[in-house]
């Protein structure tokens, strides 16, 4: 492979990586409505598409690793894309920053979906403990 496909790969890795990024958000919305709705049926399969979804971005990122090291950057991203010509460089810094954003969106949510199930699962520890307590 030449290093103009390894750049073109590299490119389109990112590209690919946005949409599936814009997806997860979706999907990380979805486990929150799933979860209040408590809809067991659409949290699972949700939950298999986020699955899904990580491994493509882990499988990507790993590709691009790759790349980054094929040039020599060991695994310093920035350094390897700094080191491209400018008119590139400055569309591969800006799609990545889109990407990062949208990525620390992601983890807000699922931040967000934890704090949700933790505060369901002590209602319902709660709720049982006074259910045994009313049987007593």
């Amino acid at each position: 492979m030449t290093k103009k496909e390894m750049v073109a790969l590299f490119h389109r890795s990112i590209v690919n990586d946005l949409q599936v990024a814009h997806g997860l958000t979706d999907l990380l919305a979805s486990v929150r409505d799933s979860c209040i709705e408590m809809d067991g049926e659409k949290l699972n399969s949700t939950n298999e598409k986020i699955l899904s979804s990580v491994d493509i971005l882990r499988k990507n990122h790993l590709k691009r690793l790759k790349i980054v090291h094929a040039f020599g950057f060991s695994q310093n991203i920035d350094k390897f894309i700094t080191s491209l010509p400018l008119k590139i460089n400055a569309q591969l810094s800006d799609e990545l920053e889109k990407l990062i954003s949208i990525l620390r969106k992601c983890e807000e949510k699922n931040s967000q979906n934890g704090l949700l199930f933790s505060g369901q699962h002590e209602l319902i520890t709660q709720l049982s403990k006074q259910s045994i307590n009313i049987k007593i």
